[in-house]
């Protein structure tokens, strides 16, 4: 697979330890099918609201050092690639492999000649999915938060509200990444699967 493709265009089941996530008590009301339905398998998507504010903090920063936090945290939300900025992969292309080989870029055409997907390879045609275990163990999650959107945002006050969507969990090794980050921020990090019933707020 293609680390590039977009993540709206394709989208497999997982096998992600969905279990972590606490679900709803189950409520009993024999004319509705799903307050009593249990999860039991990881959801295709996870939407994710982002929410950051000084005023979430016992002792809040000072003025300077507020905005200084602020501010880079809603630059990196704003970027294209916020997971990468938050934790950067290693670079693949350069990073050898258990045999000392390094992946070359192979390309894929269709009957016409067209170029319709690119991907790495080693030596054999194995194809280098280093960066989908590596993602899956320190993001929690496949691919980059995409479908983003900005919610409120006041500088004067130091907030800030973003939504985006996930494959199949909420990126938790993301969310704990901004905590190691930027501990003097206040973070809420709300996430909801509703097909599968599944939501709560990190840390579970």
């Amino acid at each position: 697979m293609n680390s590039h493709q977009n993540p709206s265009e394709i989208q497999n089941n997982s096998n992600m330890p969905f279990q972590k996530y606490r679900a709803f008590k189950t409520i009993d009301l024999p004319d509705r099918s799903w307050p009593s339905s249990i999860i039991s398998k990881a959801p295709l998507w996870c939407s994710v609201d982002l929410r950051d504010g000084n005023q979430a903090l016992i002792e809040p920063m000072d003025p300077d050092r507020k905005w200084r936090m602020f501010k880079k945290l809603v630059e990196i939300f704003e970027s294209d690639s916020p997971f990468e900025a938050l934790y950067p992969s290693p670079d693949w292309p350069n990073t050898p492999n258990d045999k000392g080989e390094l992946p070359e870029l192979k390309e894929y055409k269709n009957p016409k000649g067209e170029v319709f997907t690119t991907t790495y390879e080693f030596p054999g045609g194995v194809n280098d999915d280093r960066w989908y275990h590596w993602r899956v163990h320190n993001w929690g999650t496949k691919w980059e938060a995409y479908d983003r959107q900005e919610g409120d945002i006041d500088k004067e006050c130091g907030y800030a509200e973003f939504s985006f969507n996930t494959a199949w969990a909420p990126a938790d090794g993301i969310y704990n990444a901004i905590i190691d980050k930027f501990p003097d921020v206040g973070i809420s990090w709300f996430y909801d699967e509703p097909g599968c019933e599944l939501a709560g707020y990190l840390p579970d």
